[in-house]
């Protein structure tokens, strides 16, 4: 009866972390050898979905690298830095999941360690490279066009209609200087 209930209970979650939590509760109540059973199956299965969903991290990001999914107005660097960013956070929210699963879920062939590897390399290289691009256009510029381009304000606004007003470089660019690896 509890393995059709692990087994119910996991079956609708999509999201690795909260998959984890529900196998982290079961855990604490599995003692009987079927229980154990019925855990490891669903962890490869959550292994599986954490797999499908760097696959389809990485599919995205492949179709959109070249034109990422910018807000209006938003600057192309910091915006698709920040882009990059938001899919790497997904990728290491999963793959923390995955290491504290209280099953062994990573050890199986490698294969979850070197995707997830492979996909945060690729997306960090994407964030540097576009940091650099930034540099470069800064670097181009003297102090009275930079000065200018510092003082231009953009005007965003959401759904509901309400204005927000920020400077161009001085928030989302600056994001990507806080967040840029120290070299």
């Amino acid at each position: 009866m509890l393995v059709n209930i692990i087994h119910g209970a996991l079956k609708q979650v999509q999201v690795i972390d909260a998959a984890m939590h529900l196998l982290q509760i079961f855990d604490r109540i599995a003692h009987r050898p079927a229980i154990n059973a019925c855990m490891e199956k669903e962890a490869t299965e959550l292994r599986g979905l954490y797999l499908r969903q760097c696959q389809n991290f990485r599919h995205e990001f492949d179709n959109n690298h070249r034109k990422p999914p910018l807000r209006k107005n938003e600057p192309i660097g910091a915006g698709s830095a920040l882009w990059a960013n938001a899919l790497c956070t997904n990728v290491e929210n999963g793959w923390n999941s995955i290491c504290s699963s209280p099953v062994e879920v990573r050890k199986y062939d490698g294969s979850v360690e070197n995707i997830y590897s492979e996909l945060i390399e690729a997306l960090t290289m994407y964030q540097k490279q576009k940091y650099s691009d930034w540099l470069e256009s800064l670097a181009g510029l003297d102090a009275l066009e930079l000065q200018e381009r510092l003082d231009q304000v953009s005007h965003l606004s959401n759904n509901t209609g309400l204005q927000f007003m920020y400077l161009t470089f001085n928030i989302l660019y600056f994001s990507i200087v806080a967040s840029a690896p120290k070299t």
